[in-house]
């Protein structure tokens, strides 16, 4: 059994999240998250939407292959994740994460209507 302790030692922490181009959130970006956050809105104010971003961009960070993902339910076609009533199809992302003592950024961008990455990067900010 893991001591309580060390029970969250390999867990990372998402610190700031910045969207843009996916659904009705353009741009969207949130700083300051803390283990614990709530999404409060109205109806149709885009809370689905940022947690279906955030899964997303999960997947693509576990080296999911852009069809598995379009095959996915949540997000077949790709062309549906565009944003709505906009004339672009890239969809760009910034995940900040606290990984032990370490700060990790995953950026990229994506062409939803090409289903190609235009970036795609991770890199190391420095120590938390």
């Amino acid at each position: 059994m893991i001591p309580p302790e060390k029970a969250l030692y390999n867990v990372s922490m998402i610190e700031r999240v910045r969207l843009d181009g996916f659904r009705t959130l353009n741009p969207l970006e949130l700083r300051g998250l803390r283990p614990f956050n709530l999404l409060l809105g109205h109806n149709s104010s885009g809370k689905s939407n940022f947690l279906r971003a955030l899964q997303f961009v999960g997947l693509i960070a576990r080296g999911h292959e852009l069809s598995w993902i379009e095959s996915y339910s949540p997000f077949s076609p790709l062309g549906g994740l565009r944003p709505w009533g906009s004339e672009s199809w890239l969809f760009a992302y910034e995940i900040e994460l606290r990984h032990q003592d370490n700060i990790l950024i995953c950026e990229g961008a994506l062409d939803l209507k090409q289903r190609a990455f235009v970036r795609e990067n991770i890199k190391k900010k420095g120590k938390a």
